[in-house]
Order: C-alpha cells, then sequence, then structure tokens
C-alpha cells in the first residue's frame, strides 16, 4: 500500500493543530456518540471529548430502549449528578414516552441549580420542587406540554424570582385535563407567548400585570366563556411624553386588541380594562357581557361594576368624571339588551349619567342598582331619582339592593 500524500497530510494535520477550545466548540455541535469516535483519528484527539461542555445522546441510535436506558445508567455510574447541575447553565430536557401515563420525575437539583439560566421542558414529567428557593436565576423558560401531569404543571410554572421570557406550548384535549391552572408570578418577567392548541376549550381566564410583551394563540371558535383583566397603561400624552412609554403604550393597545380578536365569537365576557379604544372586533355571539358595550350588537344582559381606589392622598373629585356617551346608539341597547345591573353604586356624577343612559334600552326589561348606603333618607333618595328618569322601554322594572 502507498502512503498518503504529502499536501493531503498536511491539510488534515491542520484541524488537529487548532486549539483546543475551537475544537470543543466544534464537537460541541455533534451526538455525543459521534464525538467520542474522534479518538481514534490520533492521539491529540484521544481526550478532547472529554472537554466538550455539552453532551447530547439520542435513543435513535439504539434498536431497542432498554439498550438505550441501560447505557445511560451506565453512563451515569461515572458521573456525579450533584456536581453537572451545580454548573450547568442551559439545560433542555426531552424525554418522550410511547405512553402519555409514564412520567419522568425531574431531580429536586434541578430546582435549587444557581447557575442554571435557561430551562426546555418537552415531555411528560413529575415536579414535586421545594416550597421555596426554586430557580434562583433562571431567565429563559420554554415549557411544552403534552398530556400532562397538571399537578406537576402547576407547581412548576409558579414563582421564578428573575424569569424575563416564557413560552407555554403544547396540546390538550379532555383526554388530558377538564382545567388546567396556570399562575405564574415574576416580577422581571419581560414577554410572554403561549401557544396551547385545544380544541376542545371552553373556558379562558387570562389576568395580566403587564402587556406589552404579551401573545396568546388559541382556536377561538370553542372558547364560550372569557375573563380577560388587562393591566391599566396610561396613554403618555404631553411635551414631557418620552418616546420608549409612547412605544410601550402602543404596543399595549396592540397586544389588547389582538387577545380580543382571539375571543371575539364568546357568550359571555367578563372585562376589566381601562383606557381601551381601538379597532375592536365584533363579538357577534356576546349575550352576557360585564363592562363593555360597543361592539357587542346582540349583548343582552350587562353588569356594570365600579371599582374604587382606596387612596388617602386623593381628593374627592379624582373620582368625578364625565360620561360621553356614544354618538350612534349602539345596537344591542336599542334592540336587545334585557338586564342591566349596576354594582356598588356610589352616586357619583358620572354613574348617574351612565345609569340614566342605560335606561334609554328600548327592550329594557329590568335595571337592578346595587349600593353600599345606609341611611333610609339616602335609599329613598337613590330610588325617587331613578324613577324620574326617562325610560326606552315602559315595562322595565327598578329593582334596588341595599
Amino acid at each position: 500500500m502507498g502512503s498518503m500524500p504529502k499536501n493531503q497530510e498536511r491539510a488534515s494535520d491542520r484541524i488537529s493543530a487548532l486549539p483546543s477550545e475551537v475544537l470543543y466548540h466544534i464537537l460541541s455541535f455533534l451526538p455525543t456518540n459521534y464525538a467520542v469516535r474522534t479518538t481514534v483519528l490520533s492521539k491529540r484527539w484521544k481526550n478532547i471529548w472529554t472537554s466538550v461542555p455539552n453532551l447530547y445522546f439520542c435513543d435513535d441510535d439504539y434498536r431497542e430502549v432498554n439498550d438505550f436506558t441501560a447505557f445511560v445508567n451506565r453512563f451515569h455510574l461515572h458521573c456525579d449528578d450533584d456536581y453537572y447541575l451545580l454548573i450547568v447553565v442551559e439545560l433542555d430536557l426531552c424525554v418522550n414516552h410511547s405512553e402519555p401515563d409514564q412520567n419522568f420525575v425531574l431531580p429536586q437539583n434541578i430546582f435549587m441549580c444557581e447557575t442554571l439560566k435557561v430551562l426546555k421542558l418537552q415531555f411528560h414529567f413529575i415536579a414535586r420542587p421545594p416550597t421555596s428557593n426554586c430557580f434562583p436565576n433562571l431567565k429563559f423558560l420554554n415549557v411544552d406540554i403534552h398530556h400532562p401531569d397538571v399537578d406537576s404543571v402547576e407547581k412548576v410554572l409558579s414563582y421564578f424570582p428573575v424569569l424575563e421570557d416564557v413560552v407555554i406550548d403544547g396540546f390538550l384535549d379532555d383526554y388530558d385535563v377538564e382545567s388546567l391552572d396556570i399562575n405564574i408570578s415574576a416580577p422581571a418577567l419581560k414577554t410572554i407567548s403561549s401557544f396551547v392548541n385545544s380544541p376542545k376549550l371552553e373556558s379562558l381566564d387570562v389576568r395580566l400585570y403587564g402587556l406589552s410583551n404579551f401573545s396568546l394563540s388559541i382556536n377561538e371558535n370553542f372558547v364560550v366563556k372569557a375573563n380577560i383583566d388587562l393591566p391599566y397603561e396610561e396613554q403618555p400624552s404631553g411635551e414631557s411624553a418620552d418616546v420608549e412609554d409612547i412605544h410601550q403604550y402602543a404596543k399595549h393597545h396592540d397586544r389588547a386588541i389582538a387577545i380580543f380578536k382571539d375571543i371575539c365569537n364568546v357568550k359571555y365576557l367578563f372585562l376589566s380594562a381601562h383606557n381601551l379604544e381601538g379597532d375592536l372586533p365584533a363579538f357577534d355571539n356576546l349575550n352576557q357581557l360585564k363592562l363593555l358595550l360597543q361592539r357587542s350588537p346582540n349583548l343582552e344582559h350587562l353588569v356594570f361594576e365600579h371599582k374604587f381606589v382606596n387612596c388617602s392622598e386623593c381628593n374627592e373629585e379624582d373620582f368625578e368624571h364625565e360620561f360621553y356617551p356614544p354618538e350612534i346608539v349602539p345596537i344591542s341597547l336599542s334592540s336587545h339588551l334585557k338586564t342591566i345591573t349596576v354594582n356598588r353604586y356610589k352616586g357619583t356624577q358620572y354613574e348617574v349619567q351612565l345609569v340614566k343612559y342605560l335606561f334609554n334600552g328600548e327592550v329594557l326589561n329590568k335595571m337592578t342598582i346595587s349600593t353600599d348606603v345606609t341611611s333610609d333618607e339616602q335609599k329613598k333618595a337613590l330610588f325617587e331619582e331613578f324613577l324620574l328618569f326617562q325610560k326606552g322601554s315602559k315595562t322595565c322594572e327598578v329593582e334596588m339592593q341595599f
């Protein structure tokens, strides 16, 4: 056999001559079993793979699942699991089982790891996190939910002191779970995205305290009931308005409109929002609604609740606002609205004007006013005031609840 040409030998040596850090980086893109095979190239490559910063194993390389499991167990015997989880920065766990009821138990030290900044979970997992000090430095979380263990999902997505970005993806049906309650407490959260394919979703409850980087993707054709609680965003105005504040307000507005477009087919909607104006979608199926009148042409039942803020520094006039009725009477008020309930009525100028306007409903059957006033004199004055209001419906009844 002839020897290798000198120019070909020199070409192969150029890779081996690269700095070790470069070789580590190159091998980090390979599955671990391929990286190990480089040990046969030369003495230079014998231990290079042992310093690669990541390990990647795939059960596709094994004909039998048991063979892969046995390999992982043997490999694990030579590792200190406490050590590698003390220094890991990014962890991507994807464990797939043939049966949905097979679950992987998350190791306890994952929750306590102080170096972990990126965590991706994609499998059927069981989580029993500690009651405190979980994920102290985690900044990015991606959870892919398929056939979830409800209790584990709710526990994992609980509290993150420095989390900035979270993505929730997955598929849910009635064979998995009837109700999933995700309550994320993350004071540093900047972006949240949820893409959950749930073809039979009927009830949606979204409560946010930051909206500019929130996105939601659902099948709007099946949602019947929605509870949307949006944060308050004051519109910047005047010469002192900051460009960044204006940009954030615009993003807030756009995200809110996008959420409403996802739920425009609901029949029952509870909405808590402030300063929300814009190109709202038409809620054609809506027949029960709290706090929203416009853009709901088939609305039949309206519950209006005015929440007052306890503020020692606020003056009484801070709560006095002018009510500006729509220029065009909503179709729902003129043709569909049957019952109206006003809760926590205080008798402010705004409320008086609002109730007076709502009495114009042409098919209104009943107006219920709930108030906290206690004196008989005040009760009588309120009742007499309502009786004097002009009514669009001759059959409208007035009920006072004290």
